[in-house]
């Protein structure tokens, strides 16, 4: 670190919990946000898909449509067990 600290002028500043705890083999923060995801990598690369597809046809997608079809994505996928209204928290 020191010559990181050398060469750039900048230091690294380390968390010495988050340190101990990647020692012990814990999940970081991306992992556990990932494990609480709505949708599986694979759901999301379609989507993405889809968003491009309407990009590349010049169709305008807003945040609301999009919102809409993840909820039908979800709302297929888990039944009963999606929130009525949606992924939407507020």
């Amino acid at each position: 670190m020191q010559r990181y600290k050398q060469e750039t002028g900048k230091e690294i500043k380390l968390n010495h919990a988050t340190v101990i705890n990647h020692t012990k083999g814990k999940n970081t923060r991306a992992q556990n946000n990932a494990q609480k995801a709505w949708l599986t990598p694979e759901e999301v690369e379609v989507i993405i898909a889809y968003i491009i597809e309407l990009g590349n046809h010049e169709f305008p997608l807003s945040h609301q449509w999009l919102n809409e079809h993840v909820d039908k994505i979800l709302g297929a996928w888990l039944r009963d067990h999606f929130p009525i209204g949606g992924v939407r928290k507020k």
